[in-house]
């Protein structure tokens, strides 16, 4: 892409094609304009810490693209989005000219299913976050899409992958889904012996990363990782967590379908099944074929949590799956080589892809609008009441907005990434306002002060300074508390599992 001078028309057309596509999926992140979940925290901290989790790489070019010193990060969204868009692009570029060179074509509608996964949209919406994210993916595909001509690049190539992996860790498994993409793509064209060697150097190239990554960053340079590191012991405790690790990514995945997506994925995979039917009448190779497609769709369902699901304390959550649409990259990639006019049924998944991230943008930025009118009332009831000056605890969970209602409501998928303001998110907001007695608690310590908040509200009797429909206000000698649900007596109860509302 930077040697311009030897880029050819199609190769620019492309270039703009999928810069397009890219911008099309990531602007209504950029339009919502919200900050998400951590970005609150480092907003007023100015702290990255992703050494801390094994990310020094994510922390370096925080550092360099906010022009800020090694011990503070500044806000420089949406220019972090905007490159991430960016990166999405030379993604798939990257990708569509390692097919051309394998294969001698093109596939642009089923290589651009590469960036359109709607569960990166929760990477995305990350301001700090989303520019490592996306470079740790980039720096995948170009890792994947290194010549095999000799082994200079397949050396190169696990350098490239420790560098993603010290962007973010699971970036890499997408490289298990391209690895199960390239089956297809070589099937008919590679003998079973060459097929298996070239599947063996992909393994190799993934394991030996993963192995250099955690011997050195994953051990050595941070705590944080190796906190999160611990593997499951082979036994009947660890065949049990490592089962249920499993289906909780396999229950995440299926959040994303929904009855109207369902539908149009059935129309799809019809679509399918009729041209690689056809493939297979004119192959002479077509049970070997089937065992190949097999051996892929297994290896995009891998990829969904990677080896991640050997560990003990697996963060099993939407930004951790940067490998869930691989499978209908596959399925594009399946279409286009059986017949090159039905190259255009990757456009059903595209489009699905497009239209759930403008229902996520727009639930995102009428939750947060809404969050915001009744923060205000609170900072205003605080300000007026005098009870500004002492500590100040947020209690519970705001309410779903009217306007995101419906959207979550068809989509459990935006309903879990899209939550109403509560628990640390709700102090952030609060703090955002000006009023710094407010207290910034993470879910452990926020648990734990619960005994005490009760002590103070609840034993003591306590009556509301402020009582209005979506919060109330208590005020004790040392505290204002402020209750963001109507449900006092549910948090009367003598019960030690009420939740955060995070």
């Amino acid at each position: 892409m930077f040697s311009m001078s030897t880029t050819t028309p199609q190769q620019w057309r492309e270039i703009v094609f999928f810069t397009l596509i890219s911008l099309l999926f990531c602007y209504p992140i950029i339009h919502a304009n919200v900050y998400f979940a951590d970005d609150l925290w480092r907003i007023t901290s100015a702290m990255a810490v992703w050494e801390t989790l094994g990310r020094p790489g994510a922390t370096l070019v925080s550092f360099i693209l906010s022009l800020s010193s090694l011990h503070s990060i500044v806000d420089v969204a949406p220019l972090t989005q905007l490159l991430a868009a960016a990166f999405l692009a030379m993604s798939a570029y990257k990708f569509n000219e390692y097919i051309k060179l394998e294969t001698g074509r093109t596939y642009p509608w089923a290589s651009a299913l590469l960036i359109v996964n709607p569960f990166f949209l929760y990477n995305l919406s990350y301001r700090y976050d989303s520019l490592a994210m996306a470079l740790g993916l980039m720096l995948t595909v170009w890792a994947f899409s290194l010549p095999f001509s000799t082994q200079r690049p397949k050396i190169k190539s696990i350098f490239i992958l420790f560098a993603a992996l010290t962007l973010y860790q699971s970036d890499i498994n997408l490289f298990i889904a391209l690895a199960a993409c390239e089956i297809v793509l070589l099937m008919r064209s590679t003998s079973t012996q060459a097929l298996l060697v070239k599947l063996g150097w992909r393994i190799a190239q993934y394991v030996i990363a993963f192995a250099l990554y955690y011997l050195t960053i994953g051990q050595i340079l941070s705590a944080g990782a190796q906190q999160r590191s611990s593997i499951i012991a082979i036994n009947t405790e660890g065949m049990s967590i490592l089962q249920d690790n499993i289906m909780r990514a396999l229950e995440l995945s299926a959040t994303f379908l929904t009855p109207m997506v369902l539908f149009y994925l059935a129309i799809t995979t019809l679509l399918l099944l009729f041209v690689t039917i056809r493939g297979f009448l004119r192959s002479d190779r077509a049970m070997m074929e089937l065992l190949w497609i097999f051996l892929a769709i297994v290896g995009c369902v891998i990829a969904l949590f990677g080896p991640m699901i050997l560990l003990k304390a697996c963060t099993i959550t939407y930004r951790t799956q940067p490998a869930f649409y691989g499978l209908a990259l596959l399925m594009g990639l399946l279409a286009a080589i059986n017949c090159r006019r039905y190259h255009y049924i990757a456009m059903i998944p595209l489009l699905l892809a497009i239209a759930s991230s403008y229902q996520y943008g727009n639930a995102m930025k009428n939750q947060r609008d809404y969050d915001k009118v009744i923060i205000q009332h609170i900072h205003y009831d605080l300000v007026d009441k005098q009870l500004d000056e002492k500590t100040i605890y947020i209690i519970g969970a705001l309410e779903r907005a009217p306007h995101a209602e419906v959207i979550a409501q068809v989509s459990p998928f935006i309903a879990a990434s899209i939550s109403p303001a509560g628990g640390w998110i709700a102090a952030s907001l609060l703090f955002e306002t000006g009023l710094e007695e407010t207290q910034f608690l993470w879910s452990p310590d926020y648990n734990e002060l619960i005994p005490s908040w009760k002590d103070d509200i609840c034993l003591a009797q306590l009556s509301p300074i402020v009582n209005k429909k979506f919060y109330q206000i208590y005020t004790s000698n040392s505290a204002s508390y402020v209750m963001l649900t109507s449900e006092i007596d549910h948090f009367c109860q003598i019960t030690d599992n009420i939740e955060s509302g995070e």
